[in-house]
């Protein structure tokens, strides 16, 4: 091989190696929760507004909703429902009026002490949602786990590892935005 080639040659590959290393090592992150084998993408997510339980301690219902079902909003209340699929409802407890603090959320079994940093009480994965008629094929309640939640700002990234009753996890991912409803009164 001429030296002058051999040159362009190591050159081209050197070139091509530490572009390649150089790469964005950023993959794109589904949003997604799974049950067993059965993954769900999320095509929304929300909460609602439970109430202030006590002393810096307020109450969220967080809904990872998959797509193929859609929620309806008039004037800031969600009045109906279309679609099919799954729903995970996550009861969490923590010291955020609005929105959902950063921390980890572990499982409490208990209907009546509502402890900051915990979630459960009828947390639950609703399983082959039919709007219409409404139907629910298969509710899964959740008897222990944790959730991590991050946020900046009204952004977030959550992630659970859940243990249900029927001995199966549920494990999911959200990174995005959540919209705040409140029960309409």
């Amino acid at each position: 091989m001429e030296p002058k080639f051999q040159k362009i040659l190591i050159t081209l590959v050197i070139g091509c190696t530490l572009l390649s290393g150089c790469k964005k090592d950023e993959k794109e992150t589904k949003n997604y929760f799974s049950y067993g084998e059965k993954e769900s993408l999320v095509g929304s997510a929300f909460t609602f507004y439970m109430g202030k339980l006590a002393e810096n301690n307020y109450g969220k219902e967080l809904y990872l909703v998959s797509e193929g079902i859609t929620f309806y909003d008039k004037n800031g209340v969600i009045d109906s429902v279309s679609g099919k699929g799954n729903y995970l409802v996550l009861r969490i407890f923590n010291t955020d009026s609005i929105g959902i603090a950063s921390g980890g959320y572990v499982y409490n079994p208990s209907f009546d002490n509502y402890s900051v940093g915990t979630f459960g009480f009828d947390s639950g994965l609703i399983l082959n949602f039919d709007a219409m008629p409404p139907d629910v094929s298969e509710e899964v309640l959740i008897n222990g786990g944790e959730i991590t939640v991050v946020r900046n700002n009204n952004e977030y990234e959550i992630s659970f590892d859940l243990d249900t009753e029927a001995n199966k996890a549920i494990k999911g991912f959200y990174k995005g935005k959540l919209k705040e409803y409140f029960y309409k009164k």
